[in-house]
């Protein structure tokens, strides 16, 4: 899950043609609600991402894998911490806007950051988790939206 392989270049031709530049984490998930909000287009209820265009600068970005290594990361700017589950166990923590190749591992130094992202990763992870092992959620009740 380093950025090299999650992160993607996205442009989007708005139809005013303005030029904006967003420069806050986003996630695949909002690509949807960008394009509905641009055709100015309700979003349904059942999208769990936001508009790039929302004044939230300060969302999380969730980012899971389930191939031949089980990763999760979080993506709170400037910080991305990753757990690895399988096929080891190893955690990381990184400063994106001060190492952006990833190189330098602070998982040792930085106790509140850390303990912050790690909370907020479990909760992510446990509320989607939640939610889509159980028909009784998502057959009634739109998926969490968590920031």
């Amino acid at each position: 899950l380093y950025d090299e392989a999650s992160r993607t270049f996205t442009l989007i031709k708005t139809p005013d043609n303005d030029r904006k530049q967003i420069k806050k984490s986003i996630s695949h998930i909002d690509l949807f609600p960008t394009l509905l909000e641009l055709m100015q287009l309700p979003k349904p209820a059942s999208f769990q991402g936001f508009s790039v265009f929302d004044n939230d600068d300060t969302r999380s970005v969730f980012i899971h894998n389930n191939a031949m290594i089980q990763q999760d990361a979080l993506v709170y700017w400037p910080w991305k911490y990753m757990i690895t589950n399988h096929p080891y166990t190893e955690q990381k923590l990184y400063n994106l806007e001060t190492d952006p190749l990833e190189k330098n591992n602070l998982f040792q130094k930085k106790n509140e950051i850390l303990n912050f992202m790690e909370n907020r990763l479990n909760l992510i992870s446990n509320l989607q988790l939640e939610y889509y092992k159980s028909p009784h959620y998502y057959m009634k009740y739109a998926p969490p939206r968590v920031y």
